[in-house]
């Protein structure tokens, strides 16, 4: 019942409802009775307020929740200020810290540039090693070249792109609005598994389009894959890369997932799905059958693109599926132009390694194959500011990929209702009367502000530590003071491999011996090992 009046008339505009027929009764009793003059002054002024947060374009919670949005907003203020109730709401692990949000709002809302806040020298934390005399980068702007020696058509791509968020997770007007911003930042957006849909062609931005075990946008009436829908939308300009997800990484034998609430038309014909029922992806692609296999799906995908650069996305978990698929590129000779690694705790997931062990072991696995300069590798993670981004250049990375600072940008509160379709902001619903609190051209612009403010954050960490490019970080740049108060570089805690030393017998790195076992074990013939 309730849900069929929240159809009818949203039932969040009942505080300003209200208060515009309190103020209505207020001016008939003053008129006719001579009573009520202050009540027509407060509830005129309530109604003059609600009415300019429904109209407003800037914030998107005020927009869906007129005048309760500032009374919520009022009381998180105050508990921030009680002691005991500080303690009670603790931030739970799944948002981010009040530091990182401080840094995207001032982005984005004062465009001021604050001071990188997470850069601690404390027991167990990280710090950038910096050079005297400083470097002079002459631009923020930095780049990095994608496409190896099979591809005809390299991107260069920034740096620091939209990782996957897929449209029916957000609203369209969210899709839009990132789009928009990476098409004005001139940064890459990442279409999830979802496919390419007519709100990311709008704005007309750069995509990677990234090929699930749902094949969304180029799969037949049977869920197969079919070459012809695939090359039509390959080939249009506006993708510039192509990234292929073997597995979703929620793991648990299950793939990604919709819940009926979000299967609208739109989004149910992307995914071959019927509106109004859940949607489960399949657990991992048919291609998987073995690394030879995989590998020979990407060739497959780089000829029909006409040569664009095609990727993998990873999470790395049992090393020796990795190391499997490792050794089936040296011995086949078929290399992704890209390998996009997702950290553990991109998802919030305890299922695989976090991203600095796991970029890690991708990077010295390739420079131990000799194929590191032929792939080049991507980090996917909670990615938000600069020093964030640094590090995982240093371990090994080329490119970064970011999604909690780009949803922190178009206004997100953190209400952790994602999967509800009643997300407070009108981003990740399909609600269409939710989503119109978001103005593409304003969130756009806030997208692009907070990109092009994290690169001049980098830049300032390059120039700091003497160097021209992102791309010349490495592990000793990094110290980290250990729980026992030593401080080590990266480089001593993750040695690096050389150039082919895993193409020797025994192999010549410096990997623990249970690593080096599954090295061994490892086939390219097979994922796992008998």
């Amino acid at each position: 019942m309730l849900d069929r009046i929240n159809a009818l008339y949203p039932i969040r505009y009942t505080a300003l409802a209200a208060c515009v027929v309190l103020a209505l009764l207020s001016l008939f009793t003053w008129v006719g009775f001579g009573i009520g003059g202050n009540l027509v002054l407060l509830f005129g002024a309530l109604s003059a307020l609600g009415l300019r947060d429904a109209l407003q374009v800037t914030d998107p919670l005020r927009r869906n929740y007129p005048l309760v949005a500032r009374l919520w907003r009022a009381g998180q203020w105050l508990a921030k200020r009680w002691p005991r109730a500080k303690e009670a709401a603790a931030q739970p692990h799944a948002r981010l810290s009040p530091q990182q949000v401080r840094w995207v709002q001032g982005l984005t809302q004062s465009g001021h540039r604050p001071t990188t806040p997470w850069c601690h020298g404390g027991r167990g934390h990280l710090w950038l090693a910096t050079a005297w005399p400083h470097s002079q980068v002459p631009s923020a702007d930095f780049r990095v070249t994608i496409g190896g020696p099979d591809c005809r058509h390299p991107y260069e791509a920034s740096v620091f792109n939209l990782g996957a968020m897929d449209f029916g997770t957000l609203s369209n007007t969210a899709i839009a609005s990132l789009n928009r911003g990476a098409a004005l930042g001139s940064f890459t957006q990442n279409t999830g598994a979802g496919g390419i849909s007519a709100h990311h062609r709008r704005p007309g931005g750069g995509l990677i389009w990234q090929i699930g075990p749902g094949l969304a946008g180029c799969a037949d009436t049977q869920g197969r894959f079919d070459e012809w829908r695939f090359e039509a939308a390959a080939r249009d300009a506006q993708v510039h890369l192509i990234e292929v997800l073997p597995q979703h990484a929620s793991g648990h034998g299950l793939g990604a997932c919709l819940p009926a609430s979000k299967v609208a038309p739109e989004v149910a014909s992307l995914r071959g799905a019927r509106p109004g029922e859940p949607w489960q992806a399949p657990a991992a692609l048919e291609a998987m059958a073995s690394p030879i296999d995989l590998l020979a799906f990407v060739q497959r995908l780089r000829d029909l693109s006409d040569g664009k650069p095609v990727g993998l996305k990873l999470r790395i978990g049992k090393a020796g599926a990795w190391f499997a698929l490792a050794k089936a590129m040296h011995l086949s000779g078929i290399t992704p132009d890209f390998i996009n690694i997702e950290g553990a705790d991109a998802a919030l997931s305890p299922l695989g390694r976090p991203l600095p062990d796991a970029v890690a072991l991708v990077h010295d696995t390739l420079v131990g194959l000799n194929l590191r300069d032929r792939v080049r590798i991507g980090a996917e993670s909670r990615l938000v500011g600069p020093f964030e981004i640094a590090e995982a250049m240093a371990m090994g990375a080329d490119w970064c990929h970011g999604s909690r600072g780009f949803m922190l940008a178009l206004g997100c509160e953190q209400a952790l209702k994602c999967n509800t379709n009643e997300c407070p902001t009108g981003i990740a619903t399909q609600d269409p009367l939710r989503a119109q609190a978001l103005v593409a051209i304003d969130k756009g612009e806030r997208v692009r502000r907070y990109h092009q403010g994290t690169l001049e954050g980098l830049r300032a960490l390059v120039e700091a530590a003497g160097l021209t490019h992102p791309g010349e970080f490495q592990r000793t740049h990094l110290l980290w003071r250990t729980p026992s108060g030593r401080v080590v570089s990266m480089a001593e805690r993750y040695p690096c491999s050389n150039p082919g030393a895993l193409l020797t017998d025994p192999p010549g790195t410096q990997w623990p011996a249970a690593l080096l076992a599954e090295w061994s074990a490892a086939s390219a013939t097979q994922f796992h090992a008998d």
